[in-house]
C-alpha cells in the first residue's frame, strides 16, 4: 500500500496533509524522487519549517547538497533538528566548504555536545590544510573527553591534533589510550612510535 502511494499523481486532488503523508510513505520506501514531488506540491498549499526540512532531507539523500544546505540555512539555526544539523554539516563537507563546516559544526556540538561523531568531524575540519587550527581541535577534544574518554573517533582526532600541535607527550598518551581500548590500527601504531621518537630526540 505504501509503494502504491508513492506513484499516485494528480496532486491537485489532495489536501496538504494527504500530500505530506504520501511523501512520508515514499521516504519509508527510500523513494526520495516521488517524495520530493509530493512535498513540493504540499509546499504550494502551506510552507512550514517542518516541511522545508523534509524537502531538504530529500535533496540530501539525492546528493543535491547545495539545495539541501540552502534550504536548511533559511530554516534557521534555532529551528533545526539534530538530523538537520548533521545534514547541513555533511553537505558543506561534501561541497568542500570547510569554513561553513566549522560554523555549522561548532553550532551543532554546542547544542548536542555528546555527539561524538560530529565532534570528530569538526575537529578534523579544524586540522585540515584549509583551516589549519589544530589548537581549536585540541580544545574541542579535551572538552569532550572530560565526559567520555573512550570514544575512539574523538580520541583519534585528538591524537592527530596533538601531533599537529607538536604536543608529543599528549599525543603519545592519547594513542596509548586508543591501543589499550583495542583500536589497533596501523595509524595508531605509527603515531605512537613517531611520538616516542620525537620525545626521545626532540
Amino acid at each position: 500500500m505504501l509503494v502504491v502511494g508513492c506513484f499516485q499523481m494528480g496532486a491537485a486532488n489532495f489536501t496538504f496533509r494527504e500530500l505530506v503523508n504520501l511523501g512520508d510513505s515514499c521516504v519509508l520506501q527510500y523513494d526520495y524522487f516521488h517524495a520530493l514531488q509530493y512535498y513540493q506540491n504540499a509546499q504550494l498549499l502551506s510552507n512550514s519549517l517542518k516541511l522545508q526540512s523534509k524537502i531538504a532531507d530529500c535533496y540530501y539523500n539525492r546528493l543535491e547538497y547545495q539545495k539541501c544546505a540552502d534550504i536548511l540555512k533559511k530554516v534557521g539555526e534555532d529551528s533545526l533538528s539534530h538530523d538537520a544539523y548533521r545534514e547541513i554539516v555533511y553537505s558543506y563537507r561534501a561541497l568542500k566548504q570547510p569554513g561553513s563546516v566549522s560554523y555549522w559544526g561548532e553550532n551543532l556540538i554546542q547544542r548536542f555536545p555528546m555527539d561524538g561523531e560530529m565532534t570528530a568531524v569538526v575537529m578534523n575540519n579544524s586540522c585540515s590544510d584549509e583551516i589549519n587550527q589544530p589548537q581549536v581541535a585540541v580544545e574541542i577534544g579535551q572538552t569532550y573527553v572530560k565526559t567520555d574518554s573512550t570514544n575512539l573517533e574523538v580520541l583519534r582526532s585528538l591524537g592527530n591534533a596533538y601531533f599537529l600541535e607538536q604536543k608529543y607527550d599528549s599525543c603519545k598518551i592519547t594513542y596509548h589510550t586508543l591501543l589499550n581500548l583495542g583500536d589497533t590500527t596501523a595509524n595508531n601504531y605509527y603515531y605512537t612510535k613517531v611520538s616516542h621518537l620525537q620525545i626521545a630526540c626532540p
